[in-house]
């Protein structure tokens, strides 16, 4: 029997995968819709193809579906990972448990066990689009079952059954994609039941055309009348997929609403037979090749920086140009092109090879943060048992505030026990809890409300049962943002809860990510009762503060971060009372003379432990990238802020260049410091009395035990052998 063709089906395929691409790619709001359609679509040609089939059997369904769809997800996988193995700054943490759960078909769950936001296009892996792919291969696996149940139902029981059970299952579904969704967003959006009530309204439509009758048959004979109508639903699905963002409060209605309204266009595409036009029919069986390739050419993309236009642009037509050789490769047998397929399906297949090698290889850093967990969990209980100690406490705490503010002499150090002293509110995500100690032990009587994954919109339920308890203090500190943000009526609640308390927000170190610093920027100016602390810069080029998420703070991390935040509010306190800075000056003039910053590269970051043991009241501003130029703006920044130390070390790698003539700049920038330069591999000399030139060099030289093997970084002996030295010259 000839197979029919249809080719609006063929279109509206092509409209839903340049929709989802265009969603990834920032360009329309609405396009997360379309794998709803996608779903349905799937389910209702699944029933459709397996009831034209007189001789279903289950194991070549099993193998057609393998060809389908899971040989072109393994190439896809494999080859990304040899792709993104060439690429110096690609940080992919997850690779071998990513890479794991999907090709064992459940990265669904393993994305919701790892908290990723789709909706945020969090772009540390590409392959965060392949839950859709894991769904669909669990939907495959179970489907030849059910429909050999149902085909036995509706052939010899009731053939509106079929009908029935698949909408029932499809309710129930749906009832069940509500219910995780009310719970969180994210649950219900990547649970594998409540995402199939798209599939099984495509099956219902399926076994109700088969069973029943083609709906739009019986009204519109006439094919152009249909095709008017087609037509017009395509431009409201498009209307839909550009405007109904994922974010509003009809989220749920949206995505039940176009796999109902994508019925309606099945309807209308399968009224009549068509001719098969061959370049349709090409872009639309590239569809799902080409949804494979799209994100993992995104995340590539991400680590050059090219016009947004050109990037997007290239994108485009590489997915288009990967997707056609790809299912050229795999599907087209035509003799004249056997050479040219074996050709390519060769080279696929050494890019496969070489890309599982890679995988197999990978390190699991699973364990690592599986102890950064359970590091949580601590800090949890501890944060707990402290809360109990701030309600307890809350009443001394507004006494002795009152009493240091009336009291006050503008003296920096009074002002620095008050900061300490203050009944600080602060509300954050992991960033936070994982920095706990350090708060709690920078400020005793704060009281500390953080929670794994929390974003903005939790904040103001928070605020405002700590007010009506009577122990919303003041100012209040927030580390939102990682995990998404809310809108200005989310804050606009916020700031009517605080009413005239402080509020501190914390910007992000991931702003690439999830882009929420411009906001809170603008936010920050907008609000006199609002500051923002720039964590995003200060933490920029200090690798040492972070573990390999690039996120969570490590122990250098912790105190940096928490140091941040005192800092801040202590600067607002000092500009607040207007302290006597000259006055203050002279008193701690002695004081100041022994504060210490050490600026430096891969040298002062191979050997902060070993310094900061000693020096540990530093300031360390490391930066591995420094130049002349970063140097001499970022010490130009720290005089302009009045915060550069009497004492300035700069300790740097034979990676930093420097002239006599820069250096000289630098000194007389520093002219009232006190300089002390180890600079390897580099002839400098100066005469100032201020600056002390340690040349280290020259027992390197005479010690090539202090290197390591890569000529570089210092070895243990050496990073002894630095400190030694340093603390000969620098009697702190």
């Amino acid at each position: 029997m000839e197979k029919k063709y249809y080719e609006r089906l063929d279109i509206l395929r092509i409209l839903l995968f340049i929709s989802i691409l265009l969603y990834h790619l920032n360009l329309i709001v609405g396009g997360y819709l379309a794998v709803c359609s996608f779903f349905v679509l799937s389910g209702y040609l699944s029933v459709k193809s397996s009831l034209d089939n007189d001789n279903f059997n289950i194991f070549k369904y099993y193998y057609n579906r393998f060809k389908k769809i899971y040989l072109p997800l393994i190439i896809t996988v494999f080859i990304t990972i040899l792709i993104t193995s060439f690429i110096k700054d690609a940080n992919w943490l997850n690779l071998k448990p990513e890479t794991n759960s999907i090709l064992l078909n459940y990265n669904n769950f393993w994305q919701l066990n790892a908290n990723l936001d789709y909706f945020t296009h969090y772009i540390s892996s590409p392959f965060t689009h392949l839950w859709y792919i894991s769904i669909l291969i669990q939907f495959e696996i179970i489907f030849p079952i059910i429909f050999i149940i149902f085909k036995f139902i509706g052939k010899h029981i009731n053939k509106k059954l079929p009908c029935i059970l698949s909408l029932v299952l499809a309710i129930s579904s749906y009832i069940y994609f509500i219910y995780l969704t009310k719970q969180n967003m994210m649950l219900g959006y990547y649970n594998t039941f409540s995402r199939l009530y798209a599939i099984f309204i495509g099956m219902f439509l399926a076994y109700f055309h088969y069973y029943i009758r083609y709906p739009m048959t019986k009204y519109f004979k006439d094919k152009y009348s249909s095709l008017i109508i087609y037509t017009i639903y395509l431009l409201i699905m498009l209307y839909m997929f550009n405007t109904l963002k994922a974010t509003d409060n009809l989220y749920c209605l949206y995505m039940l609403f176009i796999s109902l309204f994508t019925c309606r266009i099945i309807d209308y595409s399968v009224t009549a037979k068509d001719e098969k036009n061959y370049i349709i029919n090409t872009l639309s069986n590239i569809t799902y090749e080409g949804y494979l390739v799209q994100y993992p050419l995104i995340y590539i993309f991400s680590f050059y920086k090219l016009n947004n236009n050109l990037n997007n642009t290239l994108i485009i037509i590489l997915t288009i140009l990967i997707a056609i050789i790809m299912y050229f490769s795999l599907n087209i047998k035509h003799k004249r092109l056997k050479v040219l397929r074996y050709l390519l399906l060769t080279i696929i297949l050494i890019f496969t090879i070489n890309g599982a090698v890679i995988y197999s290889k990978e390190k699991d850093h699973t364990k690592e943060f599986e102890m950064l967990e359970k590091n949580l969990e601590q800090n949890e209980k501890l944060m707990k048992q402290k809360q109990e100690e701030y309600l307890k406490n809350k009443q001394k705490q507004e006494e002795d505030w009152q009493n240091i503010l009336t009291n006050l002499d503008n003296e920096e150090e009074e002002i620095k026990k008050m900061v300490t002293n203050l009944p600080i509110i602060c509300i954050g995500d992991s960033v936070m809890l994982g920095a706990i100690n350090e708060l709690y032990q920078t400020f005793p009587n704060s009281y500390i409300d953080a929670k794994v994954s929390r974003t903005d919109y939790e904040a103001n339920g928070i605020l405002v049962n700590l007010k009506n308890s009577n122990i919303l203090g003041n100012p209040i500190v927030f580390n939102l943002g990682t995990n998404g943000q809310c809108g200005n009526t989310c804050r606009d609640a916020i700031l009517n809860t605080i009413e005239d308390r402080h509020i501190y927000w914390v910007n992000v170190s991931n702003d690439n990510e999830v882009h929420v610093n411009d906001d809170l920027a603008n936010f920050a100016m907008m609000h006199d009762n609002v500051s923002l602390i720039d964590w995003n810069s200060y933490s920029n080029g200090h690798t040492e503060y972070f573990m390999a998420d690039g996120i969570h703070l490590s122990p250098e991390g912790r105190n940096a971060y928490v140091k941040l935040i005192y800092d801040t509010i202590y600067q607002d306190y000092i500009n607040e009372f207007n302290i006597k800075k000259d006055e203050a000056l002279k008193q701690h003039e002695e004081e100041l003379k022994k504060q210490i910053t050490f600026y430096g590269n891969t040298l002062l970051i191979n050997s902060y432990k070993e310094i900061d043991n000693y020096f540990d009241n530093a300031n360390y501003i490391i930066n591995e990238n420094f130049d002349y130029k970063s140097l001499k703006d970022e010490i130009e920044k720290e005089l302009k802020n009045n915060n550069l130390t009497y004492n300035i070390f700069l300790v740097f790698d034979s990676k930093f260049k420097i002239t006599n003539d820069e250096l000289t700049e630098l000194i007389n920038l520093l002219k009232d410091k006190q300089v002390y330069i180890i600079i390897l591999n580099t002839n400098i000399s100066n005469n100032n009395q201020n600056v002390h030139i340690i040349d280290f060099q020259k027992k390197i030289n005479n010690n090539k035990d202090y290197l390591m093997a890569d000529q570089i970084h210092l070895s243990d002996k050496g990073n002894k052998e630095l400190i030694k030295t340093i603390k000969n010259t620098f009697n702190y």
